[in-house]
């Protein structure tokens, strides 16, 4: 029963790197790189070679080169080990996040950090943070606006009970009617560089208002206003 039991572990993990290959193409030493790693992971963490080998395969479809995806994986394994998930969802909320802030490689292990901490001190969990950063990542970079900023605007709306898709849609709604109204609003929201101000510069200009919830969900909308209402709770 061992044996078999390792051939057939053996079999996964060769059928895996196998599909390593197909995605990034990579041969020879490369190859040789990522299939050392991908055993080496399998013996010094809670994760098998198997597992390790489909985490890389998610950041090889991400367009992680095979220097890419060997600096990526130890922080990948740590935001699935703090998520309690499986390595290959988190490679693939990881990668997603990376693309969606147009961030390097080398800086997964400082995102890994900020969602394990905001996974800790608010209501939300890893995936859950991962779906609401596929919706607003890549409008949050564009407006300039730090993913730690995103994070935690997300994880205070999650604290609200707007979690996921839901929070990362409610955000995104936010910041494109703070673009679009800021005359409406009656505030100021992009400096003199033509930057957006930090949410709670933007959010203390609102408070300052008086606005009622009436004319906040007038101006922001369905989607979006419940979120604003949220932060402007929290203040």
């Amino acid at each position: 029963a061992l044996g078999t039991g390792a051939v057939m572990a053996a079999a996964n993990f060769q059928k895996s790197m196998n599909k390593v290959k197909a995605i990034t193409g990579a041969t020879g030493k490369d190859f040789g790189k990522l299939s050392s790693q991908a055993k080496q992971l399998g013996k010094t963490t809670q994760f098998s070679a198997s597992e390790a080998a489909e985490a890389m395969g998610f950041l090889g479809m991400a367009g992680f080169d095979t220097e890419q995806i060997m600096q990526a994986m130890p922080a990948t394994l740590d935001l699935a080990a703090a998520g309690a998930m499986d390595l290959g969802s988190a490679a693939d909320i990881a990668s997603n996040i990376l693309s969606g802030f147009g961030a390097d490689a080398s800086e997964l292990g400082h995102i890994s950090d900020v969602l394990a901490k905001a996974m800790t001190n608010s209501n939300t969990n890893v995936e859950q943070l991962g779906n609401a950063m596929k919706m607003v990542a890549p409008v949050s970079k564009g407006f300039g606006i730090s993913l730690e900023e995103t994070t935690a605007a997300i994880g205070k709306l999650s604290d609200a009970g707007i979690q996921g898709e839901s929070a990362g849609t409610g955000l995104r709604g936010i910041l494109a009617t703070l673009s679009e109204k800021s005359k409406q609003l009656g505030i100021d929201v992009f400096d003199a560089s033509g930057n957006m101000l930090p949410l709670n510069e933007m959010l203390t200009q609102i408070e300052n208002k008086g606005m009622s919830t009436a004319t906040i969900m007038d101006i922001f909308g369905k989607k979006a206003g419940p979120s604003m209402l949220a932060l402007l709770e929290v203040g």
